[in-house]
């Protein structure tokens, strides 16, 4: 199942604390995590571009533990990593926590088909398969103990996010995976009646608006769905961050009563 989440390059607009902004999209990591996001689409907006610092927090929070000091040089963005909250994925696991598949980084070829991987573990993994020193992959084991492993392009548990960036909300929309729902506090109340029109059993896309306006009127009707995942709020704002937890919650009902009526 594909899940896409589509914010705005000014999802940190309200700030200028880069402490505070570190945090406030490592909420965002957190939420797709627990919700098994597989894509993370980033619009540029015209009032406020921070694209490169939310694209480079999004994929720290991402990246396993033990390969951050490959994939990511010392820079401004991460002053405040530190403050990151764990996500204690499946391909974050403790050390000596057995997992079948594992994140990667190759560090040296042994062969044309076989590479030597550090996968967090006290040695290197020698895989079988075809990659790049330097590439970030996956690597299947057979049994627990075992260092040797094989390279898979894809498996059967939740491995993290991917983040992109778009040029703009028509991009990102491009890119995304219908039904397309866009959100805010001028859609249809949420119903599940209402979402069960839509099947989501291949994924959908959830689009959030600028915090400095919103998701523009030119834009609605490409939406399947334009809806208010939070009727009477109780405060006058929503940040996005919190609107992006709750509305995932509510789709994760979606996705438990599709499949229970299948």
């Amino acid at each position: 199942m594909r899940r896409v989440l589509v914010i705005p390059s000014s999802l940190t607009a309200e700030t200028r604390d880069e402490k505070l902004k570190t945090y406030k999209v490592s909420q965002v990591a957190r939420a797709a995590a627990i919700f098994e996001v597989t894509d993370i689409i980033i619009y540029r907006d015209l009032q406020y571009d921070d694209s490169t610092f939310l694209k480079t927090v999004l994929e720290y929070a991402e990246t396993p533990q033990y390969l951050r000091k490959y994939l990511f040089k010392k820079r401004r963005e991460l002053r405040y990593a530190g403050i990151i909250p764990p996500l204690r994925t499946y391909h974050h696991p403790l050390k000596n926590e057995w997992r079948e598949y594992r994140e990667g980084v190759v560090i040296r070829k042994e062969s044309d088909d076989r590479v030597w991987v550090d996968v967090g573990l006290d040695s290197p993994s020698l895989a079988k398969g075809r990659a790049k020193v330097g590439e970030r992959v996956t690597v299947r084991f057979e049994e627990e103990g075992r260092l040797e492993g094989e390279i898979v392009r894809d498996a059967p548990v939740y491995l993290g996010y991917r983040v992109r960036v778009a040029g703009d909300l028509d991009s990102a929309l491009s890119l995304s995976q219908r039904p397309l729902i866009g959100t805010s506090r001028y859609g249809e109340v949420v119903s599940l009646e209402k979402l069960k029109k839509w099947e989501v059993k291949n994924g959908y896309t959830l689009i959030f608006g600028s915090p400095l306006g919103g998701i523009s009127r030119e834009h609605w009707e490409k939406f399947d769905m334009f809806v208010n995942f939070i009727p009477n709020q109780g405060t006058a704002t929503v940040r996005t961050e919190e609107a992006i937890m709750c509305s995932l919650s509510i789709m994760r009902l979606v996705e438990e009563k599709e499949k229970e009526d299948s």
